[in-house]
């Protein structure tokens, strides 16, 4: 299930990246930031800050730091990714982590490889990922996960989205709502999240975005700005 998903989007990326090389399209509108900070449902706090820039005509650039903190659990991490787009079409690209964590008083080592894209169509954006996974010390775990999924702006400064998890250990499905108050003059989003699975407890998140950017449409920052 979680190749075929993988297969199809893929193919469905093609029309972007070829169109994207023949206009000499940018893959982000300026060089911009953003300052995230959520809180999850059990206790689990995590903060993220990031920079996109772009590359030439065709190619972006994602840059990052991540920290977690819950009970048993706090580390920090740092992400790259480079990424092709078409503002009108979609775009796809792929993106690295590395986070060093203390779980239960054992250092662990989590290095991810990630394939991420999105269709813009419209007022509706679909967008899938993969995932390959591996845990250190003595390679605890090595798996692969994906998901898709898909999202409507109602209007341009409000996105409802939902999404499923793909996991051999535990499939899941998600959906929120993300809003870009008027309040923050088109520079901050509030973010809101409901998760559950096989072997989830449903879960509530909430979430905190700064942009670090030209005012803009909740649906214009996630076309041209942001890796999603």
């Amino acid at each position: 299930m979680k190749r075929a998903v993988a297969s199809l989007f893929a193919l469905c990326l093609l029309p972007a990246v070829s169109t994207a090389l023949a206009q000499g399209n940018r893959a982000v509108s300026e060089t911009n930031g953003e300052g995230a900070f959520r809180y999850t449902e059990g206790g689990t706090i995590d903060a993220a800050a990031n920079i996109n820039l772009p590359i030439g005509d065709l190619l972006g650039a994602v840059l990052g730091v991540s920290l977690v903190e819950d009970d048993d659990t706090d580390g920090y991490g740092y992400f790259a990714g480079l990424f092709a787009r078409d503002f009108q079409i979609g775009h796809v690209g792929v993106v690295g982590s590395f986070e060093e964590l203390d779980v239960d008083d054992r250092d662990v080592e989590l290095t991810t490889w990630e394939v991420r894209g999105a269709v813009y169509l419209g007022n509706a954006d679909v967008f899938a990922s993969w995932a390959h996974l591996d845990v250190d010390p003595g390679r605890l775990r090595e798996d692969s996960i994906g998901s898709a999924g898909a999202a409507w702006y109602v209007q341009p400064d409000v996105r409802l989205f939902g999404a499923l998890g793909f996991d051999d250990a535990n499939d899941t499905y998600t959906v929120g709502l993300e809003v870009q108050p008027d309040v923050f003059d088109q520079r901050a989003s509030l973010r809101f999240d409901y998760t559950d699975g096989d072997e989830t407890d449903g879960t509530v998140s909430a979430a905190f975005r700064y942009f670090f950017a030209t005012p803009k449409t909740l649906q214009t920052r996630m076309r041209e700005d942001v890796f999603f």
